[in-house]
């Protein structure tokens, strides 16, 4: 449910932004000070600049890149199916006359299709994990080409095809040719290598922002920040995930290599996996949106909407009667400068 949360809220645009963008703190102030000569003048002394100020806002990015948006929301589709495969396992541990706990990996037949489907779907998670940290990186090479690009769908399409190929012929490998032990390791290598691709990204991202402070556009510059703000984001999500699958894994492979001594244990080791697959899910979904500064605001959002409370700030919007005096007499300097 958490990540069909995230999905939604990637799919809506960031609508604090494009108020600040269409609506300026100072020409709000000034509206409430009587008129002058001296406002006159910095009406006009505005008016000449404003031009400026929206084409600069106006390429300002108002929400993530589709091939983000694209990316995140394979990798919760990933995690949603990785649930749907213990929740197969799970309803034929219900099912079965012999208990809940059951005494074989293979038996009955589905057992074992749930498993290869539970690698599919894990390979999936791990491999869009990668892909964002290196889409999170190459943004940042040159931004500005990147930001002005369309979408790219035949790259996405086949990168994600690629995936799905590699995640079937390594979940056959595992349960159709019994190498289960050497899958698992497999497992906790692409694992590590993307919490360490995942920190380079955050390093990279972070120093070309500050390469390109001063010298690129706005849209650049913006490019490059939310690249950073992402790959911040994910850190602490690829960790807690590491953590608890390469502990899980671990468990796995030690369980494989001794398969016929522990028989009666295949229920406890199903039954920890599961439980722990949860808790990774429900975890690494929460820390996103903790870490994410706009999938932290449209949460807030949904849930203020779920609650029946707002969650929109109204402005306080009070007449100004003891600082018109002082507002004159500022803006009469400022004109005399001006001359």
């Amino acid at each position: 449910m958490f990540n069909c949360m995230i999905i939604k809220f990637l799919s809506i645009p960031d609508d604090h932004l494009c108020y600040h963008q269409r609506n300026f703190i100072l020409p709000q102030y000034l509206s409430h000070l009587p008129s002058s000569s001296s406002l006159h003048a910095f009406n006009r002394s505005y008016s000449s600049i404003s031009p400026h100020i929206s084409r600069a806002t106006d390429g300002c990015p108002q929400q993530l890149q589709l091939s983000s948006r694209y990316l995140i929301t394979a990798w919760c589709i990933s995690f949603i199916g990785m649930f749907i495969a213990h929740y197969g396992i799970v309803s034929l541990n219900i099912l079965s006359e012999k208990g809940f706990f059951p005494e074989s990996m293979f038996e009955p037949m589905t057992r074992q299709y749930c498993y290869a489907t539970h690698v599919l779907f894990f390979v999936c998670c791990s491999s869009f994990e990668v892909v964002i940290a290196l889409e999170r990186i190459t943004s940042s090479i040159n931004p500005m080409r990147y930001y002005n690009r369309s979408f790219a769908v035949f790259p996405l399409l086949a990168i994600t095809g690629i995936i799905i190929s590699l995640a079937v012929l390594l979940s056959y490998w595992m349960y159709g040719e019994d190498h289960r032990s050497i899958g698992c390791a497999f497992l906790v290598i692409l694992d590590t290598g993307t919490v360490k691709l995942n920190f380079y990204a955050v390093y990279y991202c972070n120093r070309r922002y500050e390469e390109i402070y001063g010298k690129a556009e706005l849209s650049a510059r913006y490019q490059v920040k939310e690249a950073h703000t992402m790959a911040v984001a994910m850190k602490p999500v690829y960790i807690a995930s590491y953590v608890i699958k390469f502990a899980v894994n671990f468990t796995c492979i030690f369980f494989f290599f001794f398969e016929d001594a522990f028989t009666l244990l295949t229920g406890y080791i199903e039954f920890v996996y599961t439980t722990v697959v949860a808790i990774n899910g429900g975890l690494t979904t929460g820390l996103l949106i903790r870490s994410h500064p706009r999938i932290k605001m449209r949460f807030e959002e949904a849930k203020a909407t779920f609650l029946c409370r707002s969650s929109r700030v109204t402005p306080d919007v009070r007449p100004v009667v003891d600082s018109v005096e002082e507002g004159n007499t500022y803006f009469s300097m400022l004109e005399q400068s001006w001359r």
